[in-house]
């Protein structure tokens, strides 16, 4: 519980210092917009439940609280997109089941990379529709204990997904004087954007364990790191979703504040394994072009 009280003041102590900034003219057309991307480094920190089970150690679901650390570089403008990404993420799940109780850890790696072209736009350009695919890879470690032999289990799922994205100009065009009881205080322009991006996946692959986590080499004191295990090229689905509001400031770096869904399924010739998530994320977008 300490660790979530210092992550959570770390959150405030980094947008405080991150949003010290110096009001410059925000105005551009619609041409340069559309003609320039900009180049951002991307940080995000996010806190979360997720709940999954594996059939080849036990039909038991295990539940939890997970916290995340993403990096990516995010190249966007009026027509294009690209993404580079990397995440990290730790869990800590528990069962509870005939008066027990079981813990189990997980660690998850993952890399990405997106390209998205834009389809269709609204005559105000208010609205855009981008279209396009990302290919991504999942490395799952998980350790539980009370499994004993089977205590110690890794996964790989790489995945090639259709993906979309819907983004929503709502930017303050121009000042507003406003009053809130006795204060006056003054909203200056600034751009804002709601988006909408939804992943598909369209080839689900997993390299998992063929039955159990113990493999024969364990045994026979030669060990070998996937012995026993199966690689399936069509298995299971994915589906992943991000609903986010970013905040451009005047020094052209952005805050962005999302909520991220995913869930994931996976099965070989003898278990399924089913995994779920909701993140509430804070990201920090330092621009760099």
């Amino acid at each position: 519980m300490k660790s979530i009280y210092l992550f959570v003041i770390g959150l405030f102590l980094s947008v405080s210092v991150f949003s010290q900034i110096a009001p410059t003219n925000i105005n551009t057309t619609n041409h340069q917009q559309r003609e320039n991307r900009s180049v951002y480094l991307k940080y995000n920190t996010g806190i979360g439940i997720s709940i999954y089970r594996d059939f080849a150690t036990s039909p038991l679901y295990y539940s939890g609280i997970i916290l995340s650390t993403d990096f990516s570089r995010l190249r966007t403008g009026f027509n294009k997109e690209t993404v580079v990404h990397f995440s990290h993420f730790y869990g800590l799940y528990s069962s509870y089941y005939n008066d027990h109780i079981a813990q189990s850890t997980v660690l998850g790696v993952s890399q990405s990379y997106a390209m998205m072209y834009c389809i269709k736009y609204s005559k105000n350009k208010k609205t855009n529709l981008k279209v396009g695919g990302m290919l991504k890879s999942l490395f799952l470690v998980r350790i539980n204990s009370s499994l004993m032999n089977n205590g110690f289990g890794y996964e790989w799922f790489p995945t090639l997904f259709g993906s979309a994205k819907l983004t929503v100009d709502v930017s303050r065009k121009q000042e507003k004087h406003k009053r809130f009881l006795l204060w006056d205080y003054t909203l200056k322009p600034r751009r804002k954007d709601f988006s909408f991006l939804l992943n598909i996946g369209l080839i689900n692959a997993s390299l998992r364990n063929g039955f159990a986590y113990l493999g024969q080499s364990v045994v026979e004191n030669d060990f070998r790191l996937f012995d026993g295990y199966q690689f399936k090229l069509f298995s299971g689905a994915r589906v992943q979703s991000s609903l986010a509001y970013t905040i451009h400031l005047y020094n052209k770096n952005a805050l962005e504040f999302s909520y991220d869904w995913e869930v994931l399924t996976a099965k070989n010739d003898f278990s399924l394994f089913e995994m779920s998530s909701h993140v509430l994320k804070l990201s920090f977008l330092f621009n760099t072009k």
